[in-house]
């Protein structure tokens, strides 16, 4: 067999290499802009239209506070049919305040 001297497969001294490295970065910045595009495509031509919660039935727990309360308050602004519930009732009553039109069970 003959002694063959072993070549790197890449190194710094080719002429190929930066080549290489410029058509890699071409190759990411297009990939980028293609999801920059395709993602902007989607969000403004195929999303589904907000549904429409007027008179829906929407219960809501731990409605006095945090998170329950929040979620509650934009319910009301879409205008549905809240069903609050929670045990802090002294928090509950606050809460009641903010809403015009209550009704108990």
């Amino acid at each position: 067999m003959p002694n063959r001297a072993c070549k790197p497969v890449a190194s710094s001294s080719d002429k190929n290499s930066g080549f290489s490295t410029l058509l890699d970065f071409v190759h990411v910045v297009g990939n980028i802009l293609w999801t920059a595009i395709s993602s902007a495509f989607c969000a403004l031509f195929l999303t589904k239209p907000k549904k429409c919660l007027k008179g829906d039935i929407v219960l809501v727990t731990g409605a006095a506070s945090g998170l329950g309360k929040e979620l509650a308050l934009k319910f009301s602004d879409e205008k549905a049919v809240l069903v609050l519930w929670d045990i802090d009732e002294v928090w509950f009553l606050i809460l009641e305040q903010c809403f015009s039109n209550c009704q108990y069970l």
